[in-house]
């Protein structure tokens, strides 16, 4: 025979079971329907685009739609009215024939403008002449206007700077990203973003900078991208022997070297003819059967009262080549 604390505790099991089934059906409520909802598609429209005011949640048995423009239901407000049978549209007092009224109760904005922002309210009747109501925002920005990029050069050496700014109008409330050949801009250590991203600075440019520049700017409803600006990078070629500063400079020095040689020649020459010329005269003078076949008197020459520069006495030299060439009375002649 079993035990009694057992019986009793296996004829409680049925009737909790049914007490909790009970509980069950009695808690239970069948589900409310859902109510209907405007979403705009995209939420930030641009000037000049299309929207469209989604209607969700829409009863099966809506027989007809009505769209008006505000949050209430003024019939000077009214854009359009849609029979669903039918697929009729009737217009209303506030309809631009920019809008059209789908089967499912949506609506479609096109070309919209800044003054088309603000609440829309969409009436549904459904087959028992019920009504539901919903209304949503509409929000319109400016168009992006389209950028361009004004550089400071647009060819520079290796190692200079140079400043790109992009240039844009329309709304303030933009951002604005930079690309390089067709990619998007990463900043290395010698470039720098202004807060706003509109001027662009690289320090000591290299080689590996040079490419196709764009900015590209956002609005709140659309974005532009700017025309390529190609950078140039020229890098100079290193001479492997000296510098091209220290060629110049020698070339130069050279040149004035053989310009002073010349000139100091040419003053040695004067004088040497010079006192040559002194010497036949005094000759003359002395002997006067030669006066008659010298040409020369004190008059004709003007003799120089200095005397040579040591440093330059090599150059009355007779055994020097350049000097021996010289013809002194042909030169004291002309």
């Amino acid at each position: 025979m079993e035990p009694r604390s057992a019986t009793s505790h296996r004829g409680l099991v049925p009737w909790q079971g049914l007490l909790l089934a009970a509980s069950l059906l009695t808690s239970w409520t069948p589900p409310t329907p859902a109510q209907v909802t405007i979403q705009a598609v995209p939420f930030h429209a641009a000037e000049g685009g299309d929207v469209l005011l989604l209607a969700c949640n829409v009863p099966e048995n809506s027989i007809a739609y009505k769209w008006f423009k505000g949050e209430g239901l003024d019939l000077s407000n009214e854009i359009a009215a849609y029979a669903v049978e039918a697929n009729n549209t009737l217009p209303g007092r506030a309809y631009s024939h920019r809008e059209t009224i789908y089967h499912n109760g949506s609506l479609l904005f096109q070309n919209i403008k800044e003054q088309d922002s603000g609440f829309y309210t969409l009436q549904v009747i459904k087959s028992n002449y019920l009504v539901e109501v919903a209304s949503g925002l509409l929000l319109v920005h400016k168009s992006v206007t389209w950028p361009s990029i004004l550089a400071s050069s647009t060819t520079v050496a290796e190692g200079d700077s140079v400043a790109l700014t992009c240039l844009s109008g329309g709304d303030t409330e933009t951002s604005i990203q930079w690309i390089f050949n067709d990619q998007h801009l990463q900043l290395t250590e010698h470039m720098k973003l202004s807060q706003n991203s509109i001027l662009l600075l690289i320090d000591y440019i290299r080689r590996e900078d040079a490419g196709e520049y764009r900015c590209e700017v956002f609005g709140a409803g659309n974005s532009s991208r700017s025309d390529p600006l190609r950078l140039e990078v020229n890098s100079e070629e290193r001479n492997p022997g000296l510098p091209a500063g220290a060629i110049a400079g020698l070339v130069f020095g050279v040149a004035v070297a053989v310009v002073l040689g010349c000139f100091l020649l040419f003053t040695r020459t004067r004088r040497s003819s010079v006192q040559h010329d002194l010497q036949e005269h005094r000759k003359s003078v002395s002997n006067p059967s030669l006066s008659s076949h010298n040409s020369f008197t004190l008059q004709d020459t003007v003799p120089s009262t200095q005397a040579a520069v040591p440093i330059y006495e090599e150059l009355l030299n007779p055994e020097m080549n350049v000097y021996c060439k010289i013809n002194p009375k042909a030169d004291a002649a002309s």
